[in-house]
């Protein structure tokens, strides 16, 4: 059991840092005092890779070997498989 957080930026998920976003003018999050608060882990990533990953095992490319996710919002963001 964990939460994990889909964020909009540069993410290093080793360190549970959000590095930047851009579109939200934050930078240097960090998010590892949360797994005391909650007392689970926590993991983070970038969003379109999770969401390229999403797409990968539930939507529509789940029988395919690869894949490219653009996403397209306030920013563009690429997922690659």
């Amino acid at each position: 059991m964990g939460i994990g957080f889909s964020l909009p930026g540069i993410v290093d998920e080793h360190k549970l840092i959000l590095e930047e976003a851009p579109n939200l003018g934050i930078k240097n999050v960090d998010f590892s005092s949360y797994e005391d608060e909650f007392g689970m882990p926590i993991y983070i990533e970038n969003e379109a890779n999770v969401s390229a990953y999403a797409e990968s095992v539930l939507g529509v490319a789940k029988m395919k070997s690869s894949l490219v996710y653009l996403s397209i919002t306030e920013g563009i963001g690429t997922g690659i498989i």
